[in-house]
């Protein structure tokens, strides 16, 4: 009987280290996009920046990559951002989405949250939603008037 308490003792001590290592979640990953205008025209030096935030976790890798948010097209219009990556233990994650879902009320959101966008006079960003396959490559920009 004792060694069956033991080695119940031993299984439940590696769970519960288990739940202590952090693992690491794609947010978003490598993302090129054409930035055009309605008729195709590619924008150039036209600044776009990327947002990108999983507020069941309370994170903002955007904000740790603080240097690679805001890019300028290029000639062709392209602009490139880098892998946006957050690690967090399994305990972790469960706190914070306990936290989150508690104060739903308070903050208003859960889950996460991906976008482009650009100053424009009539604003449109450019959504993408983790898990859903590969980011957009093309950002459509409504005229200046």
């Amino acid at each position: 009987m004792r060694k069956k308490a033991y080695i119940a003792i031993i299984i439940f001590l590696l769970a519960l280290g288990a739940t202590l290592v952090p693992y690491r979640t794609v947010l978003v990953p490598k993302w090129r996009v054409r930035v055009v205008n309605e008729q195709g025209v590619p924008y150039v030096g036209k600044m776009v920046d990327q947002t990108c935030e999983h507020y069941t976790y309370d994170v903002n890798p955007c904000s740790l990559a603080a240097d690679d948010i805001r890019r300028y097209t290029d000639d062709n219009g392209y602009v490139e951002y880098s892998e946006k990556s957050f690690s967090l233990s399994l305990l972790s994650r469960i706190v914070r989405a306990c936290k989150s879902y508690f104060l739903l009320i308070a903050h208003g959101s859960v889950g996460p949250d991906v976008h482009l966008y650009s100053a424009n006079p009539r604003y449109k960003d450019l959504k993408y939603i983790p898990g859903s396959g590969d980011p957009p490559d093309l950002y459509v920009l409504p005229p200046y008037d």
